[in-house]
């Protein structure tokens, strides 16, 4: 994948802003994109997904943590959050992109995934931290239209795999103005009755559902209830 070095490089400034966020913020505010979460819960969260990552890597497996421990004091979160960084970053860098790992993504399984998956974990969650703050983030094109692609081609046929959603009945396209168009849902080779068209931010906001239909970034043109059905499915756990 070309675009793996911007990745990783956003995955490190990133995950330095998030950092940030914990070290200067009031960690009981409560982050409305992550209904019940305050700051706190939502950085104990992505220590452990950093954990969850680096299990993958090194000892090849799938580690279970709790989703998003709640670790008292800022001291202690940042200790969490510090090592957990630690080991990925690290982990990342030592092992090859193209070395087999275990991952939930589909073959080849290899290291290049979490390279994908941390970063977009991360750009989305120090969105989520910015919100809750004040002070929303901005997701640059490049890194926006890679998250689509892996909520579409990754995560999208997972759910359905894992029967978490029934197979999407209508079939909508989704573009982003003087970039790509993905169609979804429906008959392969049916014409799309729905255009759900955003700026790559906007639109990966979208598929995670820190958007909705209503916000002025988004246009939707042709069978408006259809899109409305695709927006409404759980495409990302």
């Amino acid at each position: 994948m070309s675009t793996l070095p911007a990745l990783f490089y956003r995955l490190v400034t990133t995950a330095a802003d998030f950092r940030a966020v914990l070290a200067e913020e009031d960690l009981a505010t409560p982050v409305p994109s992550c209904p019940g979460w305050n700051l706190g819960l939502l950085g104990g969260h992505l220590g452990g997904v950093y954990r969850f990552a680096t299990a993958g890597i090194v000892d090849k497996v799938a580690l279970n943590v709790e989703d998003a421990p709640d670790l008292g004091g800022r001291e202690a979160l940042l200790e969490w959050f510090d090592t957990g960084w630690s080991a990925v970053s690290t982990a990342l860098r030592e092992h090859p992109w193209d070395e087999e790992c275990w991952n939930f993504g589909p073959k080849p399984r290899t290291v290049a995934f979490w390279v994908r998956r941390q970063c977009h974990e991360t750009v989305i969650h120090l969105w989520d931290a910015c919100v809750a703050v004040g002070s929303p983030a901005h997701i640059d094109k490049v890194i926006a239209l890679d998250g689509i692609d892996e909520v579409l081609t990754m995560f999208l046929p997972r759910q359905l795999r894992m029967q978490r959603i029934a197979p999407l009945g209508d079939r909508v396209r989704l573009a982003v103005p003087g970039g790509p168009s993905y169609v979804v849902g429906g008959e392969d080779g049916a014409e799309a009755s729905a255009t759900i068209t955003a700026t790559a931010d906007a639109l990966l906001l979208l598929l995670y559902r820190r958007l909705t239909a209503e916000a002025d970034s988004i246009m939707i043109n042709g069978d408006e209830a259809a899109a409305r059905r695709v927006l409404a499915t759980e495409l990302t756990p």
